[in-house]
């Protein structure tokens, strides 16, 4: 009994002695997943305004162990939907949110 109270007082002390490692700030999390977020093109299939998806016929994604398909995407931005229309070509990074793919940000290539 003494040992675990005098164990529980030197993990105390030392958790009070160490200071904590600063923070990422949420800049530098977004920073990082950019950096190493896949990225693939694809072609617009459908645009779905109402539910925030879109549809991309679109290449290989190693990362994700993806072949090249036609998916239904989450949109982390919802806003890159605007000027968008069926045929478009589009550069895209991807990653995972709450375990869905997510695409993280869109660029449009060209239009049909």
């Amino acid at each position: 009994m003494v040992l675990r109270q005098f164990a529980a007082l030197g993990l105390v002390w030392i958790t009070m002695q160490c200071p904590a490692a600063p923070a990422s700030s949420l800049d530098d999390i977004a920073l990082t997943a950019a950096v190493s977020a896949p990225e693939v093109d694809g072609i617009v299939q459908k645009v779905e305004v109402v539910k925030q998806r879109l549809t991309l016929k679109q290449g290989a994604i190693d990362a994700y162990d993806m072949p090249n398909l036609t998916m239904r995407w989450r949109l982390q931005d919802p806003t890159v939907l605007q000027g968008l229309a069926e045929g478009d070509k589009v550069h895209i990074t991807v990653g995972r949110i709450d375990s869905q793919y997510t695409i993280l940000s869109l660029r449009k290539l060209s239009a049909p």
